[in-house]
Parts: C-alpha cells; structure tokens; sequence
C-alpha cells in the first residue's frame, strides 16, 4: 500500500513472468497485467512501496546456473528498471530464497533473504540469512550484503519490518540448535551492519515447538510507542497440526496513557460452555455434557471448535476415558512412536490392551494421525462393549458388506450413535469431526450407562490452554519473554549502531478460531 491508499500487486505466471497491477485510491484498477521484463524464470515474488512512492520488485531469478535476489523499480511511464542483482557475490553457490522487502521511514527499503553457504568448514547445503539496505538517491549502490547469520544450521523463511525510528526488525525460523528441519523463531533488530539478536526469543512460551514462516509489520508512532512490531507465525505446540499465533514487542517503554494490558490472565472457562457451540447444533447437549464430564475439553478462548478432526491419539483417550475404562498400561510400550512419556500413553495402551484399537505392522501407532468416520465407528463399539447388529444392512452404498468396518457402521447406525448423508452414503473415510465425535461418544454413554462415571466432574479453575491439534490433556502456557538479550555483531562490521532499548515480548495467547457450521 503506497502513502496515497493506492495499492500495487505482483503475480506470477508459468514460472516465466511477473506482472503488475495497481489499484488507485478511488479502487479502480487501472493498471492491470503489466509484464516486468527480464525477471530470468521469477520465483518468490515480493512487492514494497517506499514512503516515497517508489515501487520495487523482489524475486529469485535464474543467473547462471544459480539463483540470486533481483530487484527491479516502477517508472512513473510504467516502464520497469532493468532488474539489479543485489545478492550477488554473497555466496558462490548462489540458491537464494524468500526475499522480503520493508519501507523505510527515509523513504528508504530494507532487503533480507536466505541463501546457501559455501564455508567448507560447515555444511554447505545449510542457509544462512542476508541483509541489504536500498537508500533514496544512491539506491544499493554502496550498501553491503551483510552476512546476518554464519550457523551450522538452515536459516529461513525470514521476515523484516522496520519501525518509525529506522531500526530493522528480523524474525526468521532456524534449526541450529535442534534437529534439522526443527525450526524455532530468532530475532534481531538493528540497522546497517550491527544488530541485536535474540535466539529463540519465544522459547519460554512455546517449549518443545516447530515454529516456522512468521510475517511481521511494524506500527506507526501512535498509538503505539515508536519501535513497536507485530509477528505472527506457524506452530505445532500440540501436535502434527498447526495453529497461528500472534505477539509482539516495543523496544522503547509504552506510552503512559492508553496503555491497555494486552494479554492479561484469561477468565477460566466454564466446563462444557462454549463461544462456538449453539443450542441448535446437533452437538451442543453432546459437546457440553462431555465437556463437564471431563471426556473433551475445549480451548483456552473457551471454543470447542466443533470441525477440527481427531486425532488417533486423542480418540484414544476419548474412548477410555467415555467408557470408563479403568487404566491398564500392562506390557507396554506397546508402540514404538508412543513412548511412556507421550501425553497419550496410558490412553493408548489401555485402549490397545482392551482390544478397541491396533498399531500398524511396522509397530507404530502414529498417534498423530486422523481418524475416519469407519475408524471412529469401530472404536466406540468395542469400547463400550455393544453387540455387534447388521439386521437389514447394507444401508449404506458407499459400506458395502466387504468394507472392513461394515457391522461396526451397521451397529453404530442401528444403535442410533451415527447417521449418513441425505445420498444414502456414509463417507467411511472422511475425517471425523470434534461435533460428530463428541455426539457418538455422548450416545454411546447414553445407551450403555453402565460404562458412565460413577463421579461428575468439577470445572477446572485452571483455563486449559490447547493451541494446536485439539488436546484433552490440558495444557498451561504461561510465557516469559527472554530476560537476557544475546548481542551478537554481524559480519561483516562497520561502526555499531548503538539499539538503546531490548525488545520485551508479550505473551503470545491463542488464536480464536471462527467456527464453521458443517454437517
């Protein structure tokens, strides 16, 4: 978006071409599919307009057998610029990837991208990252790439902002200090060639998580202090599935009014009430019952978020704990991917020990994985113990009497736990949802009451906080923004410019999801 409200976009097209096309303040588009000359087979495509007006594109083109960070500027006749290689002797072996660009309060624009090294002495299929600055007048001519990071590790998907003081803001995923391809977020906030870092700078928040393609913008002097950036990011906190977060930081002090507390201790949810859920859901009698019951517990923003799936694991449990079944973890493991230390063991081996679910030949469990509506099925009629009854089936014709879990559909149907679609068909291979699980398992404790618990279950005082795949363990994250800044001088070094201030970063709180009301 360009100081005037106009906006400029960049699209690809057959890996061969970047067009144009803008939208002026009055949101018309009146520039459309202008074709960027010389781009040299374009991917990663970036967009910035300077405070200035000026409109630069960023992408990785092909440059002889490797791939550089090109730029090319808008002229005011529509012509482009021939592009410029910015990344250019960096590294010999060339391979750049995602180039981001961020406006300068000088009218200036700030560069940074990953690229793979070539030191002998590391391994060179690893990314380290790169910074350039683009200054008004003089363009990058005399500006260096700074060599941002020199890791054992890869260094990728970075983003930049830069805030009203001039100060550049870098977040970026990093596998240094884990297993390659276990990215956690870094951060450095400086400008030309000395910057502050701070590794893992949320670390205390999301222990043990794979965080990885942030996108960051910086706010404007008010409301905000000046120095203010706002990240949002992936993580699997919980499990295979990602959710999104959100947090940000000042690097000088808040102002002292209008200074509201950003993410102040959340009101416990009550068990079994819930945002998402409505009286006329199918599954809202299921979802709260279960809910004050213990058997499915909801997110720290008190959702349920009624289509998230199910995972392998989690059914496990829901099955244990909705039936009744005493804990029996006798010969276990039993898995060789469900150790005594996963959430779900004691879950999963009583339910395994109980004969309601199996592994895989390779003796994994694979906790992580959705169940279908037929897997479902067949658990809840093996935990609860029901007779098995096919009287009158097939009723499905996507269930035939050779699918492997017909007579338990059939059992399930005829028991009334499950219905099928308006075209005769059940869909045994679709995802199960949180709503249709949380209904099974609410009528199977109805027509078996003597698998209910004996004990009701009290409210938890304590918010359960789950901000990934759905989780009936509860989890508490409390956050606590890094204490002790690690400052580290990038090379290479000129003069350091002094950052008077260390980020202090918010907690991050969970997403709310808005719910979607699905069959």
């Amino acid at each position: 978006v360009a100081p005037d409200n106009s906006v400029s976009v960049l699209f690809g097209r057959n890996t061969e071409n970047i067009y144009y096309s803008h939208m002026n303040p009055a949101g018309v588009w009146d520039i459309q599919n202008e074709r960027i000359s010389g781009t040299l087979g374009p991917k990663d495509i970036a967009i910035q307009v300077s405070t200035q007006g000026v409109v630069m594109a960023a992408w990785v083109g092909n440059s002889g057998n490797r791939g550089d960070i090109f730029t090319s500027i808008r002229g005011a006749n529509g012509s482009w610029s021939t592009p410029q290689n910015i990344s250019g002797a960096a590294s010999p072996a060339g391979s750049a990837h995602g180039p981001q660009i961020a406006k300068a309060p000088d009218g200036g624009l700030r560069a940074v991208w990953s690229m793979i090294k070539t030191d002998p002495l590391i391994d060179p299929g690893y990314d380290d990252l790169y910074y350039r600055e683009y200054v008004p007048g003089t363009g990058w001519n005399g500006q260096p790439v700074v060599r941002m990071t020199n890791t054992s590790g890869n260094d990728y998907n970075p983003a930049i902002a830069v805030d009203s003081s001039g100060l550049s803001h870098i977040v970026w995923g990093s596998d240094t200090v884990n297993l390659r391809g276990f990215f956690r977020l870094q951060y450095a906030v400086g400008r030309g060639t000395a910057f502050t870092f701070t590794p893992d700078f949320i670390a205390a928040s999301l222990p043990g998580a794979f965080q990885k393609e942030p996108a960051m913008d910086s706010s404007p002097s008010t409301p905000l202090a000046p120095g203010a950036v706002h990240v949002v990011f992936g993580s699997n906190y919980t499990g295979s599935q990602k959710d999104n977060f959100y947090t940000y930081a000042l690097t000088t002090p808040p102002p002292p009014t209008n200074t509201p507390t950003p993410f102040a201790s959340p009101t416990p949810c009550s068990a079994g009430a819930y945002s998402d859920v409505f009286p006329t859901d199918y599954y809202y009698v299921p979802a709260r019952e279960l809910g004050i019951a213990g058997v499915m517990s909801g997110y720290s923003d008190c959702t349920f978020r009624p289509t998230n799936n199910i995972t392998r694991g989690q059914a496990a449990k829901i099955m244990v704990l909705g039936a009744n079944r005493p804990i029996n973890t006798q010969g276990g493991p039993h898995f060789t991917d469900v150790p005594a230390t996963n959430t779900f063991y004691p879950f999963i081996e009583t339910a395994y020990n109980a004969g309601i679910i199996s592994g895989y030949s390779d003796n994994t469990f694979r906790a992580n994985a959705n169940v279908t509506r037929g897997q479902f099925s067949k658990m809840v009629i093996l935990a609860f113990r029901f007779t098995v009854n096919t009287q009158g089936g097939p009723h499905f014709t996507d269930v035939p009497t050779t699918n492997a879990f017909y007579q338990f559909v059939e059992t399930s149907r005829y028991l009334g736990l499950i219905s099928g679609y308006a075209d005769n068909t059940f869909r045994p291979n679709n995802d199960i949802t949180r709503g249709q699980a949380a209904k099974i398992v609410y009528q199977a404790r109805q027509q078996a009451p003597d698998n209910t618990p004996t004990s009701t279950a009290t409210p938890s005082e304590t918010p359960v906080v789950v901000t990934a795949t759905p989780s009936n363990t509860p989890v508490v994250v409390t956050a606590t923004p890094s204490d002790t800044p690690v400052v580290i001088t990038a090379t290479p070094s000129n003069t350091p410019i002094v950052v008077t201030s260390t980020p202090t970063w918010t907690a991050i709180p969970s997403v709310t999801a808005t719910p979607l009301r699905m069959r």
